[in-house]
């Protein structure tokens, strides 16, 4: 196993033998961020959408979820997106109101700097896509158009999101 956040190698000592069969048992020692079930695989898809950190999102989770937030950034897990143009002018609004709402919270202290940067960051992205929303609504409505979504990993459009692109693997 490697402890410092990468992605863990499987040891010869995770497979167990059970007592009473004698046959191999699969330990699992992950658990899944969002519903705390045993799962300990990662996958290219289910990184933090904050810092890209894998994190372990078992597949029920998966199907109510487009991104995914580490157990750091949990707490930003309704107002911090990358794709934010998937969201109408009412949401992005409010996930600007709750991203200020942390700003307040940390304003004071070298303890919080590159938190409220981050943070910082964000809200100026939500800004633009209020500015945008309006435009590009009506010119995708005018060519019958969606904006299409990009890989979060590698960022190509054409990506379907497999392909390990974080730590620049």
């Amino acid at each position: 196993f490697v402890f410092d956040r990468r992605v863990g190698a499987e040891a010869s000592s995770h497979m167990e033998c059970s007592k009473k069969s004698k046959e191999p048992v699969d330990n699992v020692v992950g658990r899944c961020l969002y519903c705390e079930k045993p799962f300990d695989t990662f996958t290219p898809d289910g990184v933090c959408t904050v810092c890209r950190e894998p994190t372990l999102v078992c597949d029920s989770c998966k199907t109510g979820l487009v991104e995914y937030h580490c157990s750091d950034h949990i707490y930003l897990r309704n107002c911090y997106f990358s794709d934010l143009s998937r969201f109408n002018e009412l949401e992005l609004k409010n996930q600007l109101a709750e991203l200020e709402e942390h700003l307040q919270r940390m304003a004071i202290g070298k303890r919080y700097k590159q938190k409220r940067k981050t943070l910082h960051r964000q809200c100026d992205r939500v800004l633009e896509a209020l500015g945008e929303a309006s435009s590009s609504i009506e010119v995708n409505m005018a060519n019958g158009t969606q904006s299409q979504t990009k890989c979060r990993n590698c960022g190509a459009p054409e990506c379907g999101g497999d392909c390990w692109g974080f730590h620049g693997l």
